[in-house]
């Protein structure tokens, strides 16, 4: 992509950078090239010495993120606040998180490997899905106390009891009056 200059520090000034063999790119786009020749001169050795300056102006195409990353992530996280939508009766509230969950996490899986593998930054779609998941892993929990509570039996799983556990009483009862 560069072209280098012959001896002489004057001719490095005809030559910049040679875009006939770019090939653009899906994923990034070229912006704009700049090169610039600076001629120093150093008196202890009476030499003129060339500095060659090229910026590059690279920008990240969005819809490939958009389509591929960031609306999958979104939309499979949305689905773990139906969990709360599914009555206790149905018997799916638990099957569905659980697959809300595996979801999410194979989807981390696809993105990892179009993100920097950098332990110094996180990317924000990482950060994002990992407070997806840690929500859905609460939805989970709150749907088992949920069942719980409501004291849903089934046929195959009788219950020992036919009263919710004490201490489930007294946090849903602090919860009730605060």
């Amino acid at each position: 992509m560069f072209k280098t200059c012959s001896n002489s520090a004057r001719k490095c000034q005809q030559y910049g950078l040679d875009l006939s063999d770019y090939i653009e790119n899906s994923e990034w786009a070229l912006l704009y090239t700049t090169s610039n020749n600076l001629l120093k001169y150093y008196a202890g050795n009476n030499y003129f010495f060339s500095e060659l300056n090229y910026s590059i102006r690279l920008e990240r195409r969005r819809p490939f993120y958009e389509r591929n990353m960031i609306l999958p992530t979104i939309l499979t996280s949305s689905m773990s606040t139906m969990v709360f939508f599914l009555p206790p009766e149905s018997g799916e509230k638990i099957s569905m998180a659980i697959t809300v969950f595996l979801a999410l996490s194979l989807n981390m899986l696809a993105i990892s490997h179009h993100i920097p593998n950098n332990s110094l930054q996180i990317p924000v779609v990482s950060r994002y899905s990992m407070f997806s998941l840690g929500s859905i892993t609460f939805s989970l929990w709150l749907s088992m106390v949920v069942i719980n509570i409501h004291g849903y039996r089934s046929q195959d799983f009788p219950r020992s009891q036919s009263y919710p556990p004490k201490y489930l009483m007294k946090i849903s009862r602090f919860l009730w009056h605060t």
